[in-house]
């Protein structure tokens, strides 16, 4: 036999919201519906109070619910709140108390000990400390890689001297590479270099001067020497003037009217040293003549 609940309708779990939606009660998208459940007008979002207001349904059912279990007071009021937990200041702890219904039973000691918990200013302060012990570490970490380039101005102040004595222990330990900014000089100083008593060369500059003998290949050098004392320390910087440096090249399709004589086994010559040498060697030898005509086929 059915029981009068069993007789009852059931109400659709499929509300109207303000804004139009359908959605259940909780408030849930409605998804893979029957369409018994289409068929069902919806139930608005819409809850009559006794004093004329209205309430959502999400409203009345927060209402519902105390998620608030702990109370901190200064002190027990002269009743409480038997579903609740009153937590008594004592100090620098919380001692834990519950009303019966009749009266207060401690129930406990909350060890809250609240000296040992930091103020935002004192986590402000650990906060600043850690950072600068973290850049601390990583200054200390980088300060060991040893760089292999450095950019010297070409000047000589107390600036320049220091970077030149990090170059120098740099040096010690890699091969280091410097160029001078105001020159465009280059200088390699090779691992282990003694700059007590070495002069560095750099090539900073190449350029050809075409010449009716021969071409050249200028070369320009700068050079740098230090002063160190016997802490290894240098003291002062010294820069040498331009040095040029010449070397003879033939260019290619260029009627050089002075023969050039090869220096070494290998070396190119110019035709007209080739014509005279041929030419020499045929008169002298043979009694001949020599005569060359270029052919134009």
């Amino acid at each position: 036999m059915a029981t009068e609940y069993d007789l009852k309708k059931s109400l659709p779990n499929k509300m109207v919201n303000e804004n139009n939606t359908i959605t259940d009660l909780a408030g849930n998208p409605v998804t893979n519906a029957v369409i018994e459940y289409e068929n069902k007008q919806a139930l608005p979002n819409k809850w009559l109070n006794p004093d004329g207001t209205y309430s959502t349904l999400a409203e009345i059912l927060s209402g519902m619910i105390d998620t608030d279990l702990f109370i901190v007071v200064e002190e027990l009021p002269a009743s409480g709140n038997v579903n609740k937990i009153y937590l008594l200041t004592d100090g620098d702890t919380l001692k834990e108390y519950h009303w019966t219904g009749t009266k207060w039973d401690p129930i406990g000691m909350v060890e809250f000990d609240i000296s040992k918990y930091s103020t935002t200013e004192q986590m402000n302060t650990a906060i600043a400390a850690a950072l600068n012990q973290a850049k601390a570490y990583a200054d200390a970490l980088f300060a060991n890689v040893k760089q292999q380039v450095y950019y010297w101005s070409g000047n000589k102040t107390a600036e320049d001297v220091e970077l030149w004595n990090k170059i120098y222990q740099a040096s010690k330990v890699t091969d280091i590479i410097v160029i001078s900014i105001s020159n465009n000089a280059i200088f390699k100083i090779p691992k282990g270099a003694n700059l007590k008593t070495s002069t560095i060369s750099s090539i900073f500059k190449a350029d050809i001067t075409t010449g009716n003998t021969f071409d050249n290949v200028h070369y320009t050098y700068r050079t740098v020497s230090f002063s160190v004392n016997s802490d290894d320390i240098i003291v002062g910087i010294y820069t040498g003037g331009d040095t040029l440096s010449n070397i003879n090249v033939l260019g290619t399709g260029k009627n050089y009217s002075t023969p050039y004589e090869p220096q070494y086994p290998g070396s190119p010559a110019t035709k007209k040293y080739v014509d005279d040498s041929i030419a020499t060697n045929i008169t002298n030898v043979l009694g001949g003549s020599y005569w060359w005509q270029e052919q134009i086929i």
